[in-house]
């Protein structure tokens, strides 16, 4: 089991979970709709791993994705399937205003607006100078990785103020795994098992 969302910066998960309007983050009656590992809600500050979070883009960006310039996504669209899943990279601040679904994985670089509609089966990069600004209805499917801001006290970082919910789902990452393996850093694997009495 993993985190809904995963930091590595302390004071952005109390940020995330202070149910403070003012900074941004979850209100209250919205801690449940983050779940995973590690309780209500689930956001936990991970330690620094092999890879920043910068580079577990740069990884996937290895690989074939489609590259989509900053701007504002006003229409009904798809970014991959689950049958088809991309890596779909978005190179600047992206405002989603319309209709998204998708598959895969979503890197931007930049800040991320939600007023619309995205449901998302895989893994959201936000890496940067980060802001997530969720005010519109989110539903995401596996886990959000989000880089420390290069300006952490410039405002909100992360803030969902609309109907969002976020899911850690391993199916998403094993679809992840076995379409880009090298991209993720790699968890434990059980090798064997022993019963004791």
């Amino acid at each position: 089991a993993k985190p809904g969302i995963s930091v590595t910066d302390a004071a952005l998960k109390t940020e995330i979970t202070n149910d403070t309007t003012s900074d941004g983050g979850l209100a209250s009656n919205q801690m449940n709709n983050v779940t995973g590992a590690g309780g209500t809600p689930s956001v936990q500050t991970v330690a620094a791993q092999s890879m920043t979070v910068t580079q577990v883009g740069d990884a996937f960006l290895g690989y074939a994705h489609t590259t989509l310039d900053g701007g504002t996504y006003a229409g009904n669209t798809t970014w991959g399937t689950d049958a088809s899943p991309q890596i779909t990279y978005i190179n600047g601040n992206a405002k989603i205003s319309g209709s998204i679904s998708g598959s895969g994985v979503l890197i931007v670089d930049g800040t991320l607006e939600i007023p619309g509609n995205i449901t998302f089966h895989g893994l959201i990069i936000a890496r940067g100078p980060v802001q997530v600004e969720i005010t519109g209805s989110v539903e995401i499917y596996g886990g959000v990785m989000l880089a420390e801001s290069t300006n952490p006290d410039s405002g909100n970082e992360f803030s969902m103020k609309g109907n969002g919910a976020i899911y850690y789902s391993s199916q998403a990452f094993n679809m992840i795994n076995s379409n880009w393996s090298a991209a993720l850093p790699q968890p434990a694997k059980l090798s064997s098992w022993q019963e004791k009495f």
